[in-house]
């Protein structure tokens, strides 16, 4: 009974997995572009989302003061180059939306 649930279970998963190879590899260009392209935003709006708790986390140590108050020069170079990422990454991202 035992091996019987294990081998109707592999069938299972081999036919799934069949099913599944048989979507991806027979589904149109266009929509396997748009799928990449959602996962290409997704990824760069996390990344965004990330660098920002960063800097909300670094400026929240300083009390919540301007950048250029702060007296630690490596948060403030942290905190500037996090900036430029955030900036880079948006414009991405935008490109990525038209």
């Amino acid at each position: 009974m035992n091996s019987e649930m294990i081998k109707t279970a592999v069938q299972i998963c081999i036919l799934t997995g069949f099913i599944f190879g048989g979507i991806i590899h027979f589904a149109p260009a266009s929509e396997l572009k748009l799928v990449e392209m959602r996962l290409e935003q997704k990824i760069v709006g996390d990344q965004i989302i990330q660098m920002q708790e960063r800097m909300y986390k670094i400026k929240d140590r300083h009390g919540g003061q301007p950048c250029d108050t702060w007296t630690d020069q490596n948060d403030k170079d942290e905190y500037r180059k996090l900036e430029q990422q955030i900036e880079q990454s948006k414009k991405r991202y935008d490109k990525l939306l038209n």
